[in-house]
């Protein structure tokens, strides 16, 4: 969030993307290339998210707007596979906070947990791409999407709309 709120400052972040409707597009980015990898159609695939996040209109206009997407939005109770879920996440943050502060170097230093996640056969991704997002290439983006600057006059209209 610390970079986020970093890139949020110099461009119009947050008017363009959410942070949960970020990360949540990211997971399903990554659904769809693991799904295209595997020759799955993805008119097959519906995505589960925790129900609850004030940022969760925004995740279901940008998924309408983007891509036609099954998501169904359960609280937490009604699903187990969120507790696996928050598991991961802990696990991923835990893993990343690590990394940036020096206390690991190499992917062999990470949780068992983790490493025994990633290693799952079709689905692993051997440690690549598991969607971190820093200053950098938060900043990359808002370049190559043409995000304003905070001192720019120009209005965010996002998603552009479509003709």
């Amino acid at each position: 969030m610390d970079d986020y709120r970093k890139v949020d400052g110099k461009y119009r972040l947050h008017e363009v993307i959410s942070p949960y409707t970020l990360a949540a597009r990211t997971c399903v980015g990554k659904v769809g290339e693991w799904a295209k990898r595997l020759n799955i159609d993805e008119n097959h695939i519906v995505f589960f998210f925790e129900d609850g996040s004030e940022d969760k209109s925004d995740l279901i206009r940008r998924m309408k707007r983007d891509e036609e997407k099954a998501l169904v939005f359960l609280v937490k109770a009604q699903s187990v596979a969120f507790q696996a879920a928050d598991m991961l996440a802990y696990e991923h943050l835990l893993g990343n906070k690590h990394f940036l502060a020096g206390k690991i170097t190499v992917y062999e230093d990470l949780r068992h947990p983790l490493r025994a996640l990633n290693d799952i056969p079709n689905g692993g991704t051997n440690a690549t791409g598991w969607g971190v997002f820093h200053e950098s290439n938060l900043e990359q983006a808002c370049i190559d999407l043409n995000v304003p600057t905070r001192d720019s006059d120009v209005e965010v209209v996002w998603p552009p709309e479509v003709m």
